[in-house]
């Protein structure tokens, strides 16, 4: 049987053109839907991110060059606690940071190993001279006050017994400032490093006090290694400071240590050399003769300084500390 259709029932399979353009309606908000919805996860992705960093310390900073500023530690790079926390988030950062990491360690390393090798040198020295400031120290206590409490001048006992070769006229200031002597001398070759030669250490023991000198002499010398010594001994504690003040920054001791030194030195041995001038001029103005009158002496005051003192009054003086000036 044949079936004939009429064109009421007959269907076209052709899209209309309002079923076109409402499928292209359609599909147009679906793409938009998925690219809000991917950046609505991308941004609540950096936000737990930055909360993240935030809370490590990071300051919310997004890229990888921010957090390995925000967040390095003392040998390079980006600490692990921040790259595992990253990591929970964002593996590919994380992944970035460790290299980063990694490679600025590397480069630590290698700076450290450079700066190193120019600060040896100095380090070295500083820990051989350090080994006798101590003996130097005591050396020179002793020394000034065998000087100060003793007769060691020209016309001494001890002077004798140099120019005799008597040690029984010998006092025991006197063996006191031949042993102390002695005692600085070799912390002076500890300075040096090696055993210097025979000219240097003549001339080490000819910048030493000496029996036969008078005691102004003696004193003038005594201050002037005392200047010597507190320089040498600032010059060590700023090398040590600066050494841990780099390690503490850096992670290893920069190898301009030397310049810095010498700079910081400067004002302390300038302030040094001026408080030197004044104790000399105190020595020499104390060593000057004094008119006295037939009533009274002359005496040494605690702070060395001469003193005209009645002769009734010399038994009190004595017990304020003061000393009968030779």
């Amino acid at each position: 049987m044949t079936i004939y259709t009429t064109p009421e029932s007959f269907e076209d399979p052709t899209p209309s053109a309002g079923q076109r353009f409402g499928s292209a309606i359609g599909q147009g908000l679906s793409s938009g839907l998925q690219l809000l919805a991917q950046d609505k996860l991308e941004k609540m992705k950096h936000e737990r991110l930055e909360n993240l960093l935030r809370g490590l310390g990071g300051g919310g900073t997004e890229t990888a060059e921010g957090i390995a500023s925000q967040s390095a530690t003392p040998g390079g790079g980006v600490s692990d606690e921040a790259i595992l926390a990253v990591g929970m988030q964002d593996p590919n950062l994380a992944r970035l940071l460790q290299g980063q990491k990694e490679s600025q360690i590397k480069q630590t390393e290698s700076r450290a190993k450079r700066e190193f090798e120019r600060a040896k040198p100095i380090l070295a020295r500083a820990d051989e001279r350090a080994e006798g400031i101590t003996q130097k120290e005591s050396a020179l206590s002793l020394m000034e006050d065998a000087v100060q409490e003793g007769n060691l001048g020209f016309f001494s006992p001890d002077n004798v017994a140099e120019i005799t070769g008597i040690e029984g006229l010998r006092t025991p200031k006197g063996a006191q400032f031949i042993s102390s002597g002695k005692e600085y001398f070799l912390g002076s070759l500890k300075r040096a490093g090696t055993r210097p030669n025979q000219w240097i250490e003549q001339q080490i023991q000819k910048m030493l006090p000496k029996i036969g000198r008078s005691e102004a002499a003696n004193r003038t010398v005594i201050e002037a290694l005392k200047s010597e010594l507190a320089i040498e001994k600032a010059q060590l504690d700023i090398i040590d400071k600066l050494a841990q003040e780099d390690e503490e920054k850096f992670g290893y001791i920069k190898g301009n240590i030397g310049q810095r030194t010498r700079k910081e030195l400067k004002k302390f041995a300038d302030a040094e050399q001026k408080e030197l001038e004044a104790r000399l001029r105190e020595i020499q103005s104390t060593s000057t003769p004094t008119e006295v009158k037939e009533t009274e002496v002359i005496m040494i005051d605690p702070q060395g300084r001469r003193r005209a003192v009645e002769k009734k009054d010399v038994k009190a003086a004595r017990s304020a500390g003061y000393k009968l000036s030779r």
